[in-house]
C-alpha cells in the first residue's frame, strides 16, 4: 500500500518515530514536512533527513497558521507519487484539509485526518463558549469542516470528546488514536534514575515531586506550586523546567513565585531535550498535571502522562479534560483544580505510600507501554488502512 503522509509536527525529527515504524511494516510511505514552520518562537528550519527516516520531501508553507496554510508544490507531488491513501496529520477545519480532501477525490486515493480538538466547532456553540468576537472565526473554521467533510474517508482523534462533536456533526467514519509514545525512550530506566539523582544530589530516600510540560497557565502549574507549600512533611524536591529560552508572562509568575515561597530551597530547575525529559523522569516519583478547563480550551490529550507512567511515575491529575482517558473511571488520584486540598492530599498519600514500598512502578510502566506507545497506535492505523483497502 502507497501512503503519502502530511506533517507538520514531523519539522521536528522526534516526531518522525511513527512514521519510521510504519515505513519499515512494509508501507511505502512518502513524508511530507514543511521545510520550516513556527510553533510561537519564530520560524526555524525542519531538522534534517536521518538515516532511519523514511522518504521525505520538504515543501515551502505558504505561512504558519494550521489552519490556513498550504505547502507550495503539493498537488505535484500527489501526482507523482499516486498514494493509495493520503493521510493528513491536520485538523478538517483547515485549507489544507479541504487541498488535500479534492486532491484525494480526483487522484481516487482514500483520505485520512487526524483531529486534537474536544470542543464542539459549531458556531453558535463557540460564540456562547468564547463570545462575539469570535463570529467570523468560528463561521469560517466551520465552514472549512464541512467542506472537507464529505472528502474525508476516516478521521481520526485523540480523546472521547472528539469522537462525539464529530460524529455529531455528521462524520461517519470516527476512530480514537493514541499519540503514540516511543516506547524505546519512555521506560523504566534504573540507572537513569540513578545517573540523574545523583547529579543532582538526590538520595535514595527522597521523593521527587515534578511536572513536566508547557507552562502556560491552562496547565495549572501555579496551583501545584501552591499544594506543594502546605506540605506537612519535609522530605521531598521539586523538578521542574528553567524555562530558558521561551520565557512568557506566566513563566515569569511561576519562577517568581517559586523564589519567593517556602519551597525555594527545594526547587530544581533542570533543561532537558525530548530524550533526556525521559531520564528526568525515570528520576521521579510523582509527576503532577493540575490542567485548568477555561471557555477556550480543555485539556485535549497530555502526553506527559503516559510518558512519565511509562518511566514508573504515579501521576496524580485533574479531573477535567482528555488526562483522565489514561486511567479508569474510579482512578483515585484525582481532582477538582478548584480543590487545592484534595492535590495537598493526594500529593501526601502518595508520599506516604512510596515511603512504604508502593506503588509498582514496573506495573504502572506495563499498563502504559501497552495502551499508549506507538504500538498501540500503528495498531489502530493499520485497521484503518485495512478497513478502506477493503472498501476498495
Amino acid at each position: 500500500m502507497r501512503v503519502l503522509a502530511i506533517s507538520t509536527s514531523s519539522w521536528n525529527s522526534n516526531n518522525r518515530e511513527f512514521y519510521r515504524r510504519l515505513n519499515l511494516k512494509g508501507i511505502n510511505l512518502k513524508l511530507i514536512v514543511p521545510e520550516s514552520w513556527d510553533f510561537g518562537k519564530g520560524a526555524k528550519p525542519a531538522d534534517i533527513i536521518t538515516s532511519e527516516d523514511p522518504d521525505i520531501t520538504f515543501l515551502k508553507p505558504s505561512n504558519y497558521h494550521h489552519r490556513l496554510y498550504y505547502l507550495k508544490g503539493m498537488k505535484k507531488v500527489v501526482n507523482e507519487f499516486r498514494a493509495d491513501v493520503i493521510y493528513y496529520e491536520g485538523d478538517p477545519g483547515s485549507i489544507m484539509s479541504v487541498f488535500l480532501g479534492f486532491i484525494a477525490r480526483r487522484s481516487h486515493s482514500k483520505f485520512i485526518a487526524l483531529s486534537c480538538e474536544n470542543l464542539s466547532q459549531r458556531p453558535f456553540d463557540v460564540i456562547k463558549r468564547e463570545g462575539i468576537g469570535q463570529l467570523h472565526n468560528s463561521i469560517l473554521k466551520y465552514l472549512l469542516i464541512r467542506l472537507s467533510r464529505s472528502k474525508i474517508d476516516h478521521l481520526l482523534v485523540i480523546n472521547n470528546d472528539g469522537l462525539k462533536c464529530f460524529k455529531s456533526i455528521g462524520f461517519k467514519n470516527v476512530t480514537k488514536i493514541p499519540l503514540g509514545f516511543n516506547e524505546s525512550v519512555f521506560k523504566l530506566n534504573l540507572d537513569a534514575r540513578k545517573r540523574v539523582r545523583s547529579r543532582l544530589n538526590i538520595s535514595k530516600d527522597t521523593i521527587v515531586i515534578s511536572y513536566f510540560g508547557r507552562l502556560v497557565f491552562e496547565k495549572g502549574v501555579h496551583i501545584l506550586i501552591d499544594a506543594l507549600n502546605n506540605l506537612k512533611f519535609d522530605n521531598w524536591v521539586f523538578l521542574i523546567d528553567e524555562f530558558s529560552g521561551y520565557k512568557n508572562g506566566y513563566q515569569n509568575v511561576i519562577e517568581e513565585k517559586i523564589l519567593n515561597s517556602k519551597i525555594k530551597n527545594k526547587t530544581i530547575f533542570f533543561k532537558a531535550d525530548h530524550t533526556e525529559i525521559a531520564e528526568y523522569m525515570n528520576a521521579t516519583d510523582i509527576s503532577v498535571l493540575a490542567s485548568i478547563p477555561t471557555n477556550k480550551w480543555v485539556e485535549q490529550y497530555g502526553r506527559v502522562v503516559p510518558e512519565a507512567m511509562a518511566c514508573g511515575n504515579r501521576v496524580i491529575i485533574s479531573n477535567i479534560g482528555a488526562q483522565n482517558e489514561f486511567f479508569p473511571k474510579d482512578y483515585f488520584y484525582k481532582f477538582n483544580h478548584n480543590n487545592l486540598s484534595k492535590l495537598q492530599a493526594l500529593i501526601e498519600k502518595s508520599c506516604f505510600d512510596y515511603n512504604n514500598g508502593l506503588p509498582d512502578r514496573e506495573s504502572i510502566s506495563l499498563y502504559s507501554l501497552e495502551n499508549f506507545g506507538i504500538n498501540k497506535q500503528l495498531s489502530v492505523y493499520f485497521k484503518i488502512l485495512k478497513s478502506l483497502k477493503n472498501e476498495k
